[in-house]
């Protein structure tokens, strides 16, 4: 598993760009309309910004995303990780539901987990990057069309964190402290 990460990833950071096929160009259905957004502040992860731009290359599309964690809990929450990769999907609006369109390939190792006590403020970027679907490329994004609005959902955060309990390592932290402000992806123009 983790020699075939490490050649998705030799192969994603190789690869160059190259222009798209008229096959490939967004056809006027699936250009994005203009969505206009309003910042959802009580979201627990906030990004900076409420428009990200895909960039394509020859394996996919890639953006990265800025954002803010401030712990909304009474508890400690710790981010179960590998090497600090953060487990966090994409997921699109559908409709009054939501459903993942993309979530990360995770190396397979435990390192210690990020603490973040209550009340206290984590920030990073995550990376996206996702291939068509059916390509042989890992991960790929479910729907490339990116229309309508997207959230961040991070997974692997916990209370109580324990290391002898299994795969188990702590109470799992409820979804409404887990997701993120909406935002629009868009593919870069060519």
């Amino acid at each position: 598993m983790q020699k075939r990460l490490l050649l998705i990833l030799a192969i994603v950071s190789c690869s160059s760009s190259e222009p798209l096929s008229d096959t490939e160009r967004p056809s006027e259905a699936e250009k994005p309309s203009e969505t206009v957004l309003t910042r959802d502040s009580s979201a627990p992860i906030q990004t900076d910004s409420l428009s990200y731009t895909l960039k394509r290359d020859a394996l996919g599309w890639a953006t990265r995303i800025p954002f803010t964690y401030r712990n909304p809990t009474a508890d400690t929450i710790y981010v179960v990780n590998c090497n600090r990769t953060l487990a966090m999907a994409l997921e699109q609006r559908a409709g009054d539901a939501w459903r993942t369109n993309w979530h990360p390939a995770l190396p397979v190792c435990l390192s210690a987990p990020v603490v973040i006590a209550p009340g206290a403020v984590y920030v990073d970027t995550m990376a996206i990057f996702g291939a068509p679907p059916g390509r042989n490329v890992a991960p790929e994004f479910g729907d490339t069309t990116f229309t309508g609005t997207y959230r961040l959902v991070w997974h692997n955060l916990v209370t109580h964190y324990r290391t002898d309990a299994g795969a188990n390592f702590g109470g799992a932290v409820p979804l409404e402290y887990r997701y993120s402000n909406e935002f629009v992806l868009r593919k870069a123009k060519p």
